[in-house]
């Protein structure tokens, strides 16, 4: 029975209705208790320290470490918007955090509207329902941390999309997908050369839709915006090698791996993704539904030739799936966010696939003569939505449990926190040591960790050394920040000396009591 006006109209309001409800879910996966988690000791801490510094000092162009340059951080883009924010909010979690959240909101939309155009409505409301099933990028160094993967991951989809629209013939949008790999490289240095690499795998479907004024474009889209902060970094002391190290020398120190190591530890983070897991199992329906709609007589086209002019289809959704793995596979490079494009793509491909099932169950074979049933394809779209709705509500119901580890850093955020509110900034910029004994990464008790460090500065604003209460007690005009544990060892020393905090951490001056 053919669908009537009305019945049209009404199935609209209906996917429309259920994108709102999916992107009201996608929203809590992205914002929802994103300053709850105390920073992570990884990168994410490392990028709070050097934003702290570069707030404070005023300087957005060199990023330090202990008020040194520090060639371990990362090209300046994410610094900058996490800079912005401490414009506005204050140096903080929210603050970190906030530039990859809106990243990943801004990726979310853009592929939204992208399917919408090309596959339509139906396609888009899948992938909300699939997006929020990514777990490993919603957490460590991912969508809700202050690393630079979220970011990462917005300039990879705009690279595929203008790509895609390339092929369709807008000569713009070349120039959008030069402009990606300028900002991809400001984000993450040479891991941007995804980018070019795929595009160079697409180049045969780009070929007759190249002109050379719009490759210039595209070219110099590319080119500029890395070359004015390498403008901007040539003004600066040692400029020229911060820009070398950030560059040459991350690509350098990457490459030449265990590949025998790597690829194995991806494929295995891999098999632990719900994403894949639905990727893997609507891929066999797909191709189950592909045999059985198959068309009747002599001008059936074979499975194989099928199969390959899908696979031309979607060749852009497999080179963005398959190429980063590929890459840092064979480079021997094993850090387990540089796939997260992978998992975006997975994403993608995996409400691609569903789309197609539906239309396959709903309507008409491949040969065109209707077959289906449309009450098997509602209950297969609601089968996948309401299955990612719910393994995504679960995730949700884990986020309360957010900053309540108990671990030593949330004690400290939480002690300095109240110390904050009690002194205010009376002492802020004094110089600050640290004694802390238990589950230390570094060698002596004495030493600022970065989590710990980037609390330091950025709640009270403390000028944060090295030395424990050795140098504590030679620094006059000085504060410790005591691990509790420790006290009993360092009682003879430090009793009678006022207390501003007293918890899991005692906060110190040298006025006496």
């Amino acid at each position: 029975m053919l669908q009537t006006k009305d019945n049209r109209q009404l199935i609209r309001l209906l996917f429309a209705a259920l994108w709102i409800i999916l992107t009201a879910l996608v929203l809590m996966r992205i914002f929802w208790r994103l300053d709850a988690a105390p920073a992570e000791n990884t990168d994410e801490a490392w990028y709070g320290v050097n934003t702290c510094e570069m707030f404070e000092s005023g300087d957005w162009i060199i990023p330090t470490m202990r008020h040194e340059i520090d060639y371990g951080s990362k090209p300046p883009l994410q610094l900058w918007l996490i800079l912005l924010f401490y414009t506005i909010l204050g140096p903080g979690d929210l603050a970190l955090r906030l530039p990859a959240a809106c990243a990943t909101l801004l990726l979310f939309i853009l592929i939204s509207a992208h399917l919408v155009r090309r596959y339509g409505t139906r396609t888009a409301v899948l992938f909300a329902a699939a997006f929020p099933v990514i777990w490993r990028c919603f957490y460590l160094h991912g969508f809700r941390s202050g690393d630079m993967d979220g970011l990462f991951c917005l300039f990879f989809a705009i690279a595929v999309i203008a790509l895609r629209e390339a092929a369709e013939g807008s000569s713009a949008s070349l120039i959008v997908y030069g402009l990606s790999i300028a900002l991809g490289f400001l984000t993450k240095s040479m891991h941007a050369g995804l980018f070019f690499l795929i595009g160079l795998l697409y180049l045969p479907i780009l070929w007759k839709k190249l002109r050379p004024k719009t490759v210039w474009s595209s070219f110099a889209a590319a080119v500029t915006p890395p070359i004015i902060w390498l403008l901007l970094l040539l003004r600066r002391e040692n400029g020229l090698t911060l820009f070398y190290t950030l560059t040459i020398g991350e690509f350098a120190n990457k490459v030449g791996g265990d590949t025998s190591s790597a690829l194995p530890r991806y494929l295995a983070d891999l098999g632990r993704e719900k994403i894949i897991w639905l990727l893997v199992l609507l891929s066999l329906i797909r191709a189950l539904l592909s045999v059985l709609r198959r068309g009747s007589g002599p001008d059936a086209a074979p499975l194989h030739r099928r199969f390959g002019s899908w696979c031309r289809e979607h060749l852009l959704l497999l080179l963005a799936l398959f190429v980063p793995l590929a890459v840092y596979g064979l480079f021997g490079s094993y850090m387990a966010w540089y796939i997260y494009p992978t998992y975006v793509s997975a994403a993608v491909l995996a409400a691609v696939l569903a789309g197609e099932c539906v239309s396959l169950l709903a309507g008409s074979g491949e040969d065109g003569e209707h077959r289906g049933s449309r009450a098997a394809a509602a209950v297969f779209f609601c089968c996948v939505t309401v299955a990612c709705a719910a393994y995504t509500a679960n995730q949700l119901y884990d986020y309360r449990l957010l900053g309540t580890g108990g671990n030593l850093t949330d004690a400290l955020r939480g002690d300095l926190m109240d110390y904050q509110a009690q002194n205010g900034d009376i002492y802020r910029g004094k110089h600050a040591y640290f004694a802390l004994d238990r589950q230390r990464n570094y060698g002596d008790r004495g030493h600022w960790q970065l989590e710990d460090l980037f609390y330091g500065y950025a709640i009270t604003g403390f000028d944060c050394r090295d030395g424990g209460v050795e140098a504590f007690l030679e620094d006059e005009d000085s504060l410790i920040i005591l691990d509790g544990d420790l006290w009993d060892e360092y009682a003879g020393v430090l009793t009678g000396h006022v207390f501003l905090e007293m918890n899991t951490f005692y906060v110190m001056n040298h006025d006496w009591y």
